[in-house]
């Protein structure tokens, strides 16, 4: 078969080239654009698009989702070709941290099946839900979103620049199988991070932080997309 041309304006193109790295910046500050547009004209509609449980964080589970299945395959995947742990191991971690937080989104399915939260859940629980984040002990050590914006800084904005600019760096992490995220990625976690205070200065409320789950989960699908379809970019 011949070589069959690659179409350079494929939105799931998530290389490293110019233009992916340009139509993934125009998409991202659209969707916050849009967001804070709706937030200024009619913040009921936005209140409704927030809300827990339905349209954007409903989306943004099933991202999540998505994002973990596609990792758990590269690392069966790769555990097949090679029969190695050290293979499997990263993207194996990915994939179950993201489904993790695919099930914490939507209450480990309590807002799509309305089950009861257990008793003894319930009243550890600060929402009343079953999920671990909320859970009031977790609260007292560690900040579930403080995770999260961690996860986003590192493997969204640092680590592909460090990748990107220090040899013996991308030496070590190409050595361990370590999956890099594509710099198109890095305008939707930084404005991600950046979402909630841009947000506030129109109208403070917990709405934005769905918002910024919401454009982290875009990224990290598409991050998943890119440790699916190839491995680092710089061997």
């Amino acid at each position: 078969m011949g070589n069959v041309k690659k179409n350079p304006w494929n939105i799931f193109d998530v290389s490293n080239s110019g233009i992916s790295i340009a139509v993934w910046f125009v998409i991202s500050l659209l969707i916050v654009i849009s967001f804070l547009a709706i937030l200024s004209v009619d913040r009921e509609l936005y209140m409704e698009l927030a809300k827990e449980g339905t349209n954007t964080e409903r989306l943004t589970s099933i991202f999540y989702l998505a994002a973990g299945i596609l990792f758990l395959v590269r690392a069966v995947k790769d555990y097949r070709q090679t029969k190695s742990v050290k293979m499997l191991m990263f993207p194996l971690l990915f994939g179950l941290f993201f489904l993790f937080i695919a099930g914490e989104e939507e209450s480990w399915g309590q807002w799509l099946f309305y089950y009861d939260t257990p008793e003894a859940i319930k009243n550890m629980n600060t929402q009343k839900e079953l999920n671990v984040h909320n859970l009031s002990i977790l609260s007292s050590f560690i900040s579930p979103h403080g995770v999260l914006n961690l996860l986003a800084l590192m493997t969204g904005i640092i680590i592909p620049l460090v990748y990107l600019m220090v040899s013996p760096l991308r030496r070590l992490l190409n050595r361990l199988r370590f999956p890099v995220s594509p710099l198109a990625c890095m305008t939707l976690f930084i404005l991600g991070l950046f979402y909630e205070k841009a947000s506030g200065y129109i109208y403070y409320n917990w709405a934005s932080a769905e918002i910024r789950e919401f454009l982290f989960s875009i990224a990290f699908l598409l991050f998943s997309i890119s440790a699916y379809r190839v491995r680092n970019r710089r061997e």
